[in-house]
């Protein structure tokens, strides 16, 4: 009826704790500069920024009661959660872009956060929802371990082989001039 009134609590204080994973997504190493398959998990806090966006896109009914534990609040959690995964690549290339080797990339959380909310922000938006923190334990795969550790070899062999030939060269001009000057 027109005259009835009804009163809905949605808590606005962060909500930490909340898993997130992905895996094989490209991450451009800033320090060796190759494409490596990088893999995570951690955890991100939620917080509610538009309680009105929230009630008319995510709850829709008065009579849904939504706890992180509750099987509609799980759903919801669960869509939250398969809007990020694919944004996941998004948001490491704009870190990537920085020029950060994947092994710093646990420095960044501000950053990487503040991606994934750029990455998110129009349907975030529309539901209400936004993250304010992010914390995600980056590695690679075996391959792209193998791939950094080949890289690394690589490059200390050249640094020691024109070290040695620097040597070399400098050797033979000492003995060049004591030459030209013994003649």
């Amino acid at each position: 009826a027109m005259d009835t009134m009804r009163l809905m609590y949605i808590n606005l204080r962060p909500l930490p704790g909340n898993k997130i994973g992905f895996g094989k997504i490209p991450f451009r190493d800033g320090e060796m500069n190759l494409t490596l398959n990088a893999q995570g998990h951690g955890q991100y806090e939620l917080q509610i920024v538009n309680p009105m966006n929230f009630y008319e896109n995510v709850v829709q009914n008065v009579n849904k009661v939504l706890t992180v534990d509750s099987p509609d609040g799980v759903a919801v959690l669960g869509q939250l959660k398969a809007d990020m995964t694919p944004k996941f690549q998004k948001a490491l290339t704009r870190i990537s872009a920085q020029k950060i080797p994947y092994d710093q990339l646990g420095l960044y959380p501000d950053e990487l956060a503040e991606a994934m909310n750029a990455e998110l922000e129009e349907k975030w938006a529309a539901k209400g929802v936004k993250i304010t923190s992010l914390a995600i334990e980056l590695n690679v795969d075996e391959e792209s371990k193998l791939q950094c550790s080949m890289l690394w070899t690589e490059c200390l062999s050249t640094r020691q082989e024109r070290q040695r030939q620097a040597t070399q060269t400098v050797l033979w001009q000492a003995l060049w001039a004591w030459a030209w000057q013994a003649a």
